[in-house]
């Protein structure tokens, strides 16, 4: 599905087909890799210092790379797929980032979910 949707948008932009293409899947796979990362996430209530860390370095590649977005619009540069690709992926991580950002500040290693609504 990420490949096929990558050659529909290439068909549209006017970037070379074959590099919209790769860079394309690259983002819409590594947006639907969150997904089952998220939910084990959800469902285990805690994550490892390792991975809660790896996790925090993909956060902060996805907003640089969001604001590589910012600087190709200043230019004039529009790639609204790709850019709603990396929002999206950032929106996914919204919830991790909290619940980092918690555990950081308390000083605990292992990340651990608290659900706002009952705790």
């Amino acid at each position: 599905a990420c490949f096929a949707l990558s050659i529909v948008l290439a068909r549209l932009s006017k970037a070379d087909p074959l590099q919209y293409v790769s860079l394309s899947f690259s983002i819409f796979i590594e947006a639907i890799a969150v997904i089952p990362q998220r939910k084990r996430f959800a469902v285990t209530k805690r994550m490892p210092a390792l991975a809660s860390h790896s996790f925090a370095l993909l956060v902060l590649s996805r907003g640089l790379r969001i604001a590589m977005w910012g600087l190709m619009c200043f230019d004039g540069e529009y790639e609204f797929a790709l850019m709603a690709a990396d929002v999206a992926q950032c929106m996914l991580l919204g919830e991790f980032v909290r619940a980092y950002v918690r555990c950081a500040r308390s000083g605990t290693s292992d990340l651990l979910f608290v659900d706002t609504k009952y705790g």
